[in-house]
């Protein structure tokens, strides 16, 4: 059923109300006047009846035509009436507008017959003999106690009817106007009534909107009026309400988005509740898209959905390591948790990722590194304890071989304090800028440099290769000076290790955004793309055995990107096999 507006219920209401008073007051009025008017007439017919009757009993005569008839026509002139006498037997015997000898038998006329059973009586009806509308009152001529005979006097009903017509029209006209004028005050009622009912509703609509800034107004009515104070003392529990649930909701959402941990709360129906963009992006989902749908087609990792059945169907805590495959492998330790609502009934399961790939990374580095270590330093141990075992066994007193043996024994011991050296170098670089112990002063840069390159000087002439510098840049910055040069001799001694004889190697520097680059460019054998990204870790050598075999301990490149952090940059390398190398390394300035 549509709904009404509340003056369009109010108006038609008023209105019925008004047209069934209006109605009523004029039914009364009109019966009351027609009433009134026909009992003042019929009394005024009875007097003039009496004053015929009393006429006639003064005469003392029987009744008859002669005299009776001329005393009709005198008296109806006096008392300007129709008046008529009768006999018991209904024949007339005077006749004020007619020839009574003319006139038909009047004995079942209903007002003669009410006179002569009860002394009076009256009618209204239409005159056969006046064809007109009239009214009589009829009443007994008595003689000696017996009726003898009516006198009746008659008006015409017609002007009387006329004049109430016309009261009744005036009566209609002033209906109608208090009609129409009752209808427009009322509608203007209606809508004073229903206007401050009308603003609430806008004010209510606006706060359903969320606009709790404008008051609603307050009527003059006392019941509205407590209704609009009581409305804008709600609006405003709910603006301190909403904004309360909104500062909460934004500042769970904060934490939410900005937790390391993936989250994903999952219905029994197995459509997601909620999930944090960590989540998503474990996954490869959209986070708004993913709200609500079903994690079927969804997600396409098996291991996690079936950790999410498991977490579903548990009712205790469970957890475990799943391994998802996107654009790169990731290890992630999931825990899985019933999803309770405030009266501890399950609502579903909720499912935390923690990624791990980068532990995992590091225990794998940290177990290589161990071996590496153990390799590095078993090879050199072995070396010198098959010798020491061969002097023993009577190697010693051959002078050519052991000196040949100790001279070996020598080279490998050179070689394990290298490795030791350079492992004791790692860890105190570390250690030191781990805790921003690395003291840097500002100085020119074109000194460390020249410095690094003399102490390569030799090592480079034994090949004949040349090492050239730009020298004319002077350029300063906030470095260590000792762990600078010692970055850039690593370099350039690695330079010269893989680098031909009569080659060239480049050492040059330069300011560029906001930055200083040093590069170190050699023209030797160079490295393939699949060995750049694991080139700076400890012990990863390209070709070990030629690695071996020029003397590097495979530290050399991790302590050169150790201190390019601990001056807050970072190195690079850009090489191509057969093309030779470039190492930069970038230090803001």
């Amino acid at each position: 059923m549509p709904r009404k507006r509340l003056i369009w219920r109010l108006y038609p209401t008023y209105l019925f109300i008004i047209g069934l008073s209006l109605s009523s007051a004029v039914w009364f009025t009109t019966r009351t006047i027609h009433h009134t008017y026909y009992e003042t007439l019929e009394h005024d017919l009875t007097i003039r009846a009496n004053v015929v009757q009393r006429n006639l009993a003064i005469e003392s005569l029987p009744l008859d035509v002669a005299w009776v008839d001329p005393l009709c026509v005198e008296l109806a002139q006096t008392l300007q009436s129709r008046i008529t006498v009768i006999r018991t037997n209904g024949e007339v015997i005077g006749e004020s507008d007619k020839n009574p000898s003319e006139m038909e038998n009047h004995r079942d006329r209903p007002e003669i017959q009410d006179a002569i059973k009860n002394g009076m009586g009256m009618s209204v009806r239409y005159s056969r003999t006046l064809q007109k509308n009239m009214m009589y009152v009829a009443t007994a001529i008595r003689e000696d106690g017996q009726v003898i005979g009516v006198a009746r006097t008659a008006l015409p009903a017609t002007s009387y009817e006329q004049t109430l017509n016309s009261i009744y029209y005036s009566i209609a006209l002033g209906g109608i106007v208090i009609a129409v004028l009752s209808a427009i005050i009322s509608l203007v009622f209606s809508r004073k009534i229903t206007q401050p009912i009308e603003l609430l509703k806008q004010g209510v609509e606006r706060f359903s909107h969320g606009d709790f800034n404008t008051k609603l107004v307050i009527p003059n009515s006392e019941e509205l009026a407590a209704l609009a104070e009581a409305m804008n003392r709600m609006g405003m529990q709910l603006d301190n309400r909403l904004r309360t649930i909104d500062q909460q909701k934004k500042q769970q959402e904060a934490v939410f988005s900005s937790m390391v941990e993936g989250i994903i709360a999952i219905s029994h129906e197995k459509k997601i509740i909620t999930l944090n963009r960590t989540a998503a992006e474990c996954i490869g989902i959209g986070l708004e898209q993913s709200v609500g749908k079903n994690i079927h087609g969804l997600i396409n990792h098996e291991p996690l959905m079936d950790f999410i059945h498991l977490a579903l169907d548990s009712e205790t805590p469970i957890e475990g390591e799943i391994e998802i495959d996107g654009e790169s492998k990731r290890d992630f330790q999931a825990k899985g948790a019933a999803l309770m609502d405030s009266e501890e009934c399950q609502l579903g399961a909720v499912v935390v990722l923690n990624d791990i790939t980068r532990i995992r990374r590091l225990e794998n580095i940290r177990s290589e590194f161990v071996a590496n270590v153990s390799h590095e330093l078993k090879t050199p141990i072995t070396s010198i304890k098959g010798y020491v075992e061969t002097l023993l066994d009577g190697a010693l007193n051959d002078e050519e071989n052991a000196e040949r043996f100790l001279t070996t024994i020598l080279k490998q011991t050179d070689r394990l304090n290298a490795i030791i050296e350079d492992l004791l170098s790692l860890s105190r670089i570390e250690k030191e800028n781990k805790h921003d112990a690395i003291e840097l002063t500002l100085q020119p840069l074109t000194p460390i440099i020249l410095s690094s390159v003399d102490c390569c000087r030799q090592k480079a002439n034994e090949k004949n290769i040349s090492i050239v510098t730009n020298t004319t840049s002077t350029i300063t910055i906030n470095a260590n000076t000792q762990l600078l040069e010692q970055a850039i001799i690593n370099l350039i001694d690695n330079a010269i290790k893989y680098s031909g004889e009569n080659e060239e190697i480049h050492v040059d520097w330069r300011e560029e955004n906001h930055c200083v680059i040093i590069e170190v460019k050699d023209q030797g054998v160079g490295i393939a793309e699949e060995h750049i990204p694991r080139l700076f870790e400890r012990f990863y050598r390209i070709d070990k055995a030629r690695s071996r075999k020029l003397g590097g301990t495979g530290l050399g490149l991790s302590i050169v990107k150790h201190i390019a952090n601990a001056h807050k940059g970072s190195i690079s390398v850009e090489s191509q096999l057969g093309k030779g190398s470039t190492f930069s390394i970038l230090i803001p300035h």
